[in-house]
């Protein structure tokens, strides 16, 4: 396969309506280039105060250090070339542009000048001129003194030895609104320029799929769009480069679907010219396809994935330290998933969770997820459209212990290689929610059953015994009293860190949490 094909692969995977919005990270990809005539100004402004006392953005100095990388290692500008940047003054940052200037020799460069921003405000205006921030603005009135001037940069004032040859990039959450200055408006460019406003992209939830990158949406798209993704997205064929019109529909298409609640980016100074040649070597990525699929007949009962897993006849020791004898009986290999449940709900056999941005359920690409916010009823009319059962504790332990191990795979520490739980300082190994069923192979039991450990907490049909008082939340203890007992419910949740497997929970049948869903047996 050529560049070319690989290139169209990616995108055709990476477009797909339905697919799971988790991304992989943007490795420093070394291509071999050689751009020595390149120059380029990487700011990043992390500083919060004056204007920027209320900007809520992030990354800021990690989304300049990995366009520096991508300069360097892909595009090949020559390190000594690039002029990084962290909460600069304005004089500071027209000073590096006018030493740029003064260190090329003859009247024209012949290579490309790149100019990238990180902070707060992709632009804003004030008596009719438009203006980045700086560390050094403060104030409303002074602007003029204390901002980089976004017009004379559209206009190749500061870049006058680079004209038509110059690509502005600003990733920047729009400012909150100050009493005197507005945002900047679209103007076209006397120079091949391309500045971007991502209106409502600094407002995506932390949690979205671009979070494990490191990198802010903006950022991750423009670096995968210019690293070749974007060959051939709005045309017939790839050609060898990336276009700025290509560039902006491939960063609008990987952007609409994450959480632009606020608005949608905007170009600002489009025009149709080549910015980068697609290098001839491309890195091969694999996406995970997930397509949600909802069949044509609703009364269709058949799982997506019509695995039930057998479980040996054995004896469980409860945590109580009695011992239980267990039959042979059978047990979904994952937990029931959002699709599954879409089905139920679908054949009006099932109702719906609530409406909320912690579900899975209503939320675009989480088709392959754990089904979670559903009480102890839903959980059972589930079960009976799909001919199971709620697990007994016993059970349910059965499963998870096989042949005696403290863990489904043996006896090798929990970690995010085994399961999906609070590590590396975050939620869901970073993702801060659950993943797809079974994302963790090396968590899988010897029968292939999956997330006993993470992702999500199960109901089990056992009510809650003596011996576990002690895992009764205070408040669920005063509820249950006006209502059924309460179910234990076992497992772990993304949000647990390892020490919580193995510890009973009792609930009453009423509790809904994003951190709890079930699976079936038969």
């Amino acid at each position: 396969m050529n560049a070319k094909q690989i290139a169209v692969a990616m995108l055709s995977m990476a477009l797909t309506a339905h697919a799971e919005p988790r991304w992989p990270k943007l490795d420093s990809y070394q291509s071999g280039a050689e751009a020595l005539e390149d120059y380029a100004v990487i700011i990043s402004m992390d500083q919060k105060q004056g204007l920027m006392a209320d900007c809520k953005r992030q990354n800021a100095r990690a989304d300049a250090d990995a366009f520096t990388d991508f300069l360097i290692a892909t595009e090949g500008v020559h390190r000594s070339n690039i002029v990084r940047m962290q909460d600069p003054l304005a004089h500071q940052v027209e000073g590096a542009f006018e030493k740029i200037s003064k260190s090329i020799k003859g009247k024209r460069s012949q290579g490309r000048m790149w100019v990238y921003y990180a902070g707060c405000s992709a632009g804003v205006a004030k008596g009719g001129a438009s203006y980045l921030l700086t560390s050094d603005s403060t104030q409303p009135s002074k602007l003029a003194q204390h901002a980089l001037n976004l017009g004379k940069l559209q206009s190749g004032a500061y870049t006058k030895k680079f004209s038509k040859k110059t690509y502005i990039f600003v990733d920047a959450e729009p400012l909150p609104a100050h009493k005197g200055i507005a945002p900047a408006k679209a103007a076209q460019s006397s120079v091949t320029s391309l500045l971007w406003v991502p209106k409502g992209v600094g407002e995506m939830p932390y949690y979205s799929r671009f979070a494990h990158t490191g990198l802010s949406p903006f950022t991750y798209a423009v670096i995968a769009g210019l690293r070749g993704w974007a060959d051939g997205v709005r045309y017939d064929e790839t050609d060898g480069s990336i276009a700025s019109d290509e560039l902006h529909a491939f960063t609008a298409d990987l952007l609409k679907d994450d959480a632009l609640k606020s608005g949608s980016p905007q170009w600002i100074g489009v025009q149709t010219s080549s910015i980068t040649r697609v290098h001839e070597t491309m890195p091969i990525l694999s996406y995970p396809d997930y397509e949600e699929r909802v069949p044509d007949d609703p009364e269709e009962v058949e799982s997506s994935s019509s695995e039930w897993v057998p479980i040996p006849e054995s004896d469980v020791i409860m945590p109580d330290g009695t011992v239980e004898h267990v039959k042979l009986f059978e047990m979904m290999r994952h937990e029931v998933t959002v699709e599954e449940y879409k089905r139920c709900v679908k054949a009006a056999l099932c109702t719906p969770p609530p409406d909320s941005t912690a579900c899975n359920y209503g939320q675009r690409g989480r088709a392959k997820h754990p089904m979670n916010c559903v009480t102890y009823q839903q959980a059972q009319e589930y079960a009976q459209y799909a001919h199971g059962r709620i697990p007994t504790e016993a059970e349910w332990l059965a499963a998870a212990h096989p042949k005696g191990w403290n863990y489904p795979w043996g006896d090798i520490a929990i970690d995010c290689d085994h399961a999906v739980l609070f590590g590396k300082d975050r939620m869901g190994c970073q993702e801060e929610r659950s993943w797809p069923v079974c994302s963790k192979p090396k968590g899988f039991s010897p029968s292939k059953i999956c997330d006993l450990v993470g992702n999500l907490e199960e109901w089990t049909s056992s009510v809650a015994g003596e011996h576990r008082k002690d895992h009764v939340p205070s408040k669920v203890k005063e509820k249950s009293k006006k209502s059924k007992p309460p179910k234990i419910t076992l497992g772990s949740s993304y949000r647990d860190d390892a020490t919580t497997f193995g510890v009973t929970h009792s609930m009453p049948e009423t509790y809904v949490s994003p951190y709890l869903g079930f699976r079936l047996v038969r």
